[in-house]
């Protein structure tokens, strides 16, 4: 699974035929592209509260990435505040409690 956020060539790829998986809530679907082999799995993965703080995040534009038993959540560029790091460990720490849950 992967999901980071939507760029002018993603949505232009859209246009042009390049699918990714919708959860159904308009503020998260046009912010992030969601890509995954495990349709079922990214949709329950993807609760509500693991959406709204991935979109805290979307500012630094991040990039989940889910593969095999690797965990990677990265941002392209440095963080200038504690109170930003402190944004990105919370969301780490939430995704690997949802991970634990499923």
């Amino acid at each position: 699974m992967k999901i980071y956020s939507e760029t002018i060539a993603s949505e232009i790829g859209k246009k042009l035929g390049m699918q990714d998986i919708q959860i159904g809530r308009s503020e998260f679907d046009e912010k992030f592209m969601v890509k995954g082999n495990d349709e079922f799995f990214v949709r329950n993965f993807l609760t509500s509260n693991v959406q709204d703080k991935l979109l805290t995040l979307r500012s630094h534009k991040p990039v989940i990435t889910l593969d095999d038993n690797g965990l990677m959540v990265n941002v392209p560029r440095v963080l200038k505040t504690e109170e930003a790091y402190d944004r990105l460990i919370d969301s780490a720490l939430m995704i690997i409690d949802r991970l634990n849950e499923i």
